[in-house]
């Protein structure tokens, strides 16, 4: 009843999933994301970027804590408030893009990059600069086209498009939607509907008991 005609809102559904960087808390414990379920996750970014930059808007702020998980754990693009319209650049969008999928890959060890005099270095957790090289032997198996795209993201001088960035080698796999493909998305929902769990009975250990009565009184 309070909505005033003369404004525009966002609605969003209730997504309980939380978000992205819930996930990869405590991860040590954890089996970490695996390469397939990441390509997953980064193709259904991509797909909803492209719905964005469709509509020339950049959205400035594409983070893990930004990433939302639906009912059935897909991705969902939050928080538009830094949000551009007109933007005829999306390079941020596509950097952030890049964070997050290396700290997919790294399971947390990558905090952020940054640009130093033209150049990017990588941030680890220890918010330490690592170089390139070192850091991607970390994990030594990930893979080389992983690295390419993720070098791409980050270090094209020219515009990037997304229908190109779909198309890329490293989503070769998971492009069709088959048979393996399903097995995939299944197999991910699984994996986070785990983690989820595990995150409700962590928070349920760390929140503070209230005494109701207490409050009423």
């Amino acid at each position: 009843d309070n909505f005033s005609q003369d404004s525009n809102y966002l609605v969003f559904d209730y997504l309980k999933h939380g978000n992205l960087t819930e996930y990869l808390y405590n991860m040590e414990k954890y089996t970490p994301f695996s390469e397939k379920f990441i390509k997953i996750i980064g193709y259904k970014l991509l797909k909803g970027l492209k719905k964005i930059h469709d509509n020339q808007i950049c959205h400035n702020k594409i983070e893990l804590k930004n990433i939302m998980f639906d009912d059935d754990f897909n991705p969902i693009i939050i928080h538009f408030s830094e949000a551009t319209r007109n933007n005829t650049n999306y390079r941020k969008d596509f950097v952030g893009l890049a964070e997050i999928l290396g700290q997919l890959m790294t399971s947390g060890k990558m905090i952020n990059i940054k640009y130093e005099q033209k150049h990017f270095v990588i941030i680890d957790s220890l918010h330490h600069k690592i170089k390139e090289k070192v850091f991607w032997a970390l994990n030594k198996n990930i893979s080389p086209q992983f690295i390419n795209l993720f070098n791409l993201l980050v270090k094209s001088k020219k515009p990037l498009i997304i229908d190109d960035l779909l198309n890329n080698e490293w989503f070769n796999e998971i492009k069709n939607n088959d048979d393996n493909v399903k097995k995939i998305e299944e197999d991910l929902k699984t994996y986070l509907n785990i983690r989820y769990e595990a995150i409700l009975l962590l928070n349920q250990i760390t929140m503070p008991s209230i005494d109701i009565n207490s409050i009423i009184s």
